[in-house]
């Protein structure tokens, strides 16, 4: 996008969106942190400025989308240029001033709450910060997808437009911490016993092995995150939670195509299976002859 033909009137309707978007995100859970982003935002300096020293009530990581930002912490100068892969990162009640040389520039922050219970753990990521100068350096991918934030932004209304916003935008966020602060910022463990998940897990799959949305069901009742369940669940089975549905769905369609009278269209419908074309070729796959031939065979 060419940041240059956004106008106020622009900005203010991204703001809007980003707001909407931001009462709609839910925590980043860690270890040691409850992570909350309380605000996305864009800025739009009509005429270069000088804003004298204040402190934020929360943590800010800022952008330059036109012109450059420059920021002074701790009596250090530091500049970030527009649509770098760079960031500035702002502790909460840190002292500091912005001021642009150029009128027009824009810069775009994220206003995050990092509460946790560890005042040590809370030192640690400051003093991380300082170490690297309060400057972030972000990688392509993580660049990316926060261009994708911008845009989407900016973009005409669609269904679905702040959900997405919002997601993205948290995503953002994770890949930043994860890449910059991999020794702070880590993933909470799961604390439910992996025998009593896989007990949860094998109960879920003989009732409900044929619902669309088994997996889903099954992280319900389980109330762990899916990566975790599919982890234990390769650790027994020796092959990943869906091609074990699948698998089973598939055996399941195979006694009904010879045990029963039902079409096959049927069959694959009451084993899971809502797109025909996915059913005859995994059919196949697994059988060496489509559904009919299996069928007439037997």
């Amino acid at each position: 996008m060419d940041w240059y033909d956004i106008n106020e009137s622009d900005i203010l309707r991204s703001n809007q969106r980003l707001q909407e978007a931001c009462s709609r995100m839910a925590p980043i859970v860690t270890r040691d942190f409850t992570i909350y982003i309380r605000l996305a935002h864009f800025t739009l300096d009509a005429q270069a400025v000088n804003v004298r020293p204040h402190i934020h009530r929360f943590f800010e990581i800022g952008f330059a989308n036109r012109e450059s930002n420059i920021y002074e912490l701790e009596g250090t100068e530091h500049e970030i240029q527009s649509s770098s892969r760079q960031a500035i990162a702002i502790p909460a009640e840190l002292s500091h001033l912005r001021r642009t040389e150029k009128p027009g520039a824009i810069c775009f922050g994220i206003v995050v709450d990092f509460q946790c219970a560890s005042r040590q753990t809370m030192q640690r990521f400051i003093q991380e910060l300082r170490n690297q100068d309060f400057v972030l350096q972000l990688n392509e991918q993580t660049f990316a997808l926060l261009e994708e934030v911008w845009a989407l932004s900016f973009s005409p209304y669609s269904p679905l437009l702040y959900n997405t916003l919002s997601l993205k935008t948290t995503l953002v966020l994770i890949d930043i911490l994860k890449n910059s602060f991999p020794d702070i910022f880590i993933e909470k463990q799961e604390t439910v016993p992996a025998g009593e998940l896989l007990s949860i897990i094998e109960q879920q799959l003989e009732n409900s092995l044929c619902e669309e949305n088994i997996i889903d069901i099954i992280q319900r009742k389980c109330g762990v995150s899916k990566r975790h369940i599919n982890r234990i669940f390769v650790k027994k089975y020796n092959m990943p939670l869906r091609q074990y549905i699948i698998g089973e769905r598939l055996r399941l369609a195979s006694r009904l195509l010879l045990n029963s009278n039902s079409s096959v269209k049927m069959i694959a419908l009451n084993c899971g299976f809502w797109n025909m074309s996915y059913f005859n070729r995994q059919f196949k796959k697994s059988f060496n002859m489509s559904p009919v031939e299996y069928r007439q065979r037997g």
